[in-house]
Order: structure tokens, then sequence, then C-alpha cells
């Protein structure tokens, strides 16, 4: 198992696919059995090109704080610790937490913590208010919960560079009328503009995962252009707006949301749009303009 050039305390034998065994000095024991965890999502980053390009694609200053989530083996931090030397890991696994503690021991400005991504608050991660790059190979089964997390204190987030199943990715990015547009990105509009980078193929991972993977790159709005209890009122008129896929928007919110059914038609009629405008078609800008109308009536 190759870490790169500079090993931890000890090296690593394969046993199987997917287990190895920390030894000691000359090959002896040293730790237990690590197998990488499914119910994790654990499929590391291998491939040295595509980490070096995922590193280069940050942009990072040397003066910058980078925060990575999901340490793992500890391909990319090696990567980013060329860039800049105040990274904080977070790791939801001890036992590879302790890999990348032991591993890279020698960077005083390398900080890994365990933690659940999905319940990490940046405000109490990085205390020191200023702005962070954050990077992070989610696992597929819960990168949206992560990605919404992050996006919660998206005032701290100078840009993201976050890898996503590849349908995910599409799913980020799309705009009104694609096939893939809905509540995602609609929810994401107020707070984050999104960007395609490239895709990673499974090759570059291990265990190889059964689908494609997507960099996305994520530049916060600074301010949002929503906040508090606005923009949980937008959060409801978004599921709202789905509730009911390829059916007309006010059809979909007498079922998701029923107290905006009358600015939604007032808007639709604002805009000269028929009342059997379906919900697909409508971008953010005409959701805020619901959000206007709602006002008492939410």
């Amino acid at each position: 198992m190759h870490f790169g050039a500079r090993a931890p305390p000890g090296n690593w034998a394969c046993l199987a696919a997917g287990v190895f065994l920390q030894c000691g000095p000359g090959g002896r024991r040293r730790g237990e059995l690590m197998q990488y965890k499914q119910s994790l999502g654990q499929n590391f980053l291998t491939d040295p090109n595509t980490v070096r390009r995922i590193a280069a694609a940050g942009g990072i200053r040397p003066s910058e704080t980078v925060l990575e989530i999901g340490g793992g083996r500890g391909a990319l931090t090696e990567a980013l610790l060329a860039y800049s030397p105040r990274l904080t890991v977070v790791e939801t696994d001890p036992r590879w937490a302790t890999v990348l503690e032991e591993r890279f021991w020698d960077h005083p400005g390398c900080r890994v913590v365990k933690a659940d991504a999905k319940e990490m608050r940046l405000a109490d991660l990085l205390p020191g208010g200023g702005p962070v790059v954050v990077f992070g190979n989610l696992p597929y089964n819960q990168a949206v919960v992560i990605l919404m997390r992050l996006m919660e204190e998206s005032e701290r987030i100078d840009r993201a560079l976050l890898m996503f199943q590849k349908e995910v990715a599409e799913r980020i990015v799309a705009g009104p009328g694609s096939r893939d547009y809905g509540v995602l990105p609609l929810k994401l509009a107020p707070l984050t503009r999104a960007e395609r980078l490239f895709d990673i193929r499974p090759t570059c991972f291990f265990p190889r995962p059964k689908v494609m993977s997507t960099l996305v790159r994520f530049q916060p709005l600074h301010p949002p252009a929503l906040v508090g209890e606005a923009l949980e009122r937008y959060f409801r008129l978004a599921q709202g707006a789905f509730a009911a896929r390829r059916k007309k928007v006010l059809n979909s919110l007498e079922q998701g949301d029923p107290a905006a059914v009358g600015a939604a038609r007032e808007e639709l009629t604002a805009r000269g749009l028929p009342e059997t405008t379906r919900s697909e078609q409508l971008g953010p800008e005409f959701w805020f303009g619901v959000l206007a109308r709602v006002g008492g009536r939410s």
C-alpha cells in the first residue's frame, strides 16, 4: 500500500482486497486489520495524477486555511499540504484518523479531527472566523446531507471542491428545463454557485465504486441571498414545488405547500406564464418572487 514519499511510522501489508494490516518496523504486527467499511462509503483516492489535479483546481494560496472532509488514507491530504500548511482534516472512522495522525505527525499545521462531517460546525472546528477552502471526497450515501450542512455556514467558506457520484453532481448543477433539475439546485441557489469541473473514473479509487464520480466547485454567495426565517420558508417552497414531479406547479404546491398556492398563481400571472407551467420550468427567480408574495400567508 503506497502512502507517498513520506511514510508514517510503521508500514502496511496487504492481506486481501480492501484489508490491510498495520505493521511496525521490520514487518512486526503493530495494529489491527484495516477493513474498508462500505457503511461509511469508503472509496479512497489512489490515482496520483487525479489527486494532484484536484488539489491544483482549488487555487490554494499559502496563507489560506484548508479543510478536508474524509482524509482516509491521506493521498489528497499530502497534496493539499504542498499548497498550504494550515490544514484541518475531518475523518469519521477513528482507525483512519489514527493513520492520518501518524502519517502527518511532522506537519505542525496539519490537524486531524475525529468527527462526523454531518454534525460538524465550522464555528467550533475552526473558531478563528476567517474564510476556509474546503475539499472533500464525500461518501455517496451521505454526500447531499454533508453538502447542505456546509451550506448552513456558507459565509465561512470561500470556495469548496467536493466529489460526488456523477448522477448527483448532474442534479446539483442542473438548470430549469433540464431533466435533472429539482429540489437540490433550487435549495442551493440562494447560497452558492456550482460548477462541474471534471469526471473521475472508478479506477482512480480503491475499493472501486461502480459509478463515475464528478468534482464540483462551489462558490458561496457573500452575503447569501436569503438567511434565517426567509431561507427556511424558501426551503419549504422548494420542497413543495417538487412534491409531485412532472405536474403543474400549482398542483404540486397543493400537495406540498398549500399556503403558497395563491402567491404562486399571482407570480405566474405577473410573469405572463400559464397556470399549466410545471415546476421543472421555473428558476430560482420565480420562487424568490413567490417568497416575497407569501408574506403572512406562510
